[in-house]
């Protein structure tokens, strides 16, 4: 909805490709990271907060945050992504096809949603420091899978990836301090009566 609402506002595609693009190789399968980003944060934020309820909000709050912060920049600056033809009939060309199918504009990629959730579920697995090792392993692994998957199968440039990681590294300490700050004010006002 968001996204259809900015290029409503704003049709304006920029196309920023950097050098590094030039130099980024398209590699179809990586797709399937690509798709790990519609279940692996909601998986993430779930497993975190399973024990420690404390975070759910500083987590959600810190992922809104990045998106309403995406969403205006999408209606004020679109960027349009370049992307190759893709021929083969293997299935990772096809499943390349099919999201390119469902984002027929190539508008909306600066920052990158899908980095910007690949980086909430890494901050997702440290959130809690309960958290098993090898769990924020696998989350870390899986989810650099998706931020640089962006890139290989070009529906994002380079920057569009980095802001989206930089901006969920920013969001969630700044969101917890807000939080923590509310939380130890309400406490204190609760123990004056």
């Amino acid at each position: 909805g968001l996204y259809y609402a900015a290029k409503f506002i704003n049709q304006d595609g920029n196309i920023q490709n950097w050098a590094i693009d030039d130099k980024i190789p398209f590699v179809k399968e990586f797709i399937i990271f690509y798709f790990l980003h519609y279940f692996l944060p909601a998986l993430a934020l779930w497993i975190t907060t399973f024990y420690d309820k404390s975070k759910f909000w500083i987590l959600w709050f810190s992922a809104v945050a990045c998106l309403v912060i995406s969403f205006i920049t999408y209606c004020i600056y679109q960027v349009e992504m370049v992307r190759p033809e893709v021929t083969g009939n293997d299935i990772f060309s096809k499943l390349v096809r099919f999201v390119y199918k469902g984002d027929i504009d190539s508008l909306n990629c600066f920052p990158s949603i899908h980095a910007i959730m690949g980086a909430f579920a890494i901050v997702c697995s440290f959130a809690n420091k309960n958290n098993p090792l090898w769990m924020k392993i696998v989350f870390t692994v899986l989810s650099v899978g998706i931020i640089v998957s962006t890139v290989f199968v070009k529906q994002h440039y380079f920057y569009d990836a980095l802001v989206g990681v930089i901006l969920m590294f920013i969001s969630y300490p700044i969101t917890y301090l807000i939080i923590g700050f509310i939380r130890k004010k309400s406490k204190n006002k609760s123990n004056e009566f």
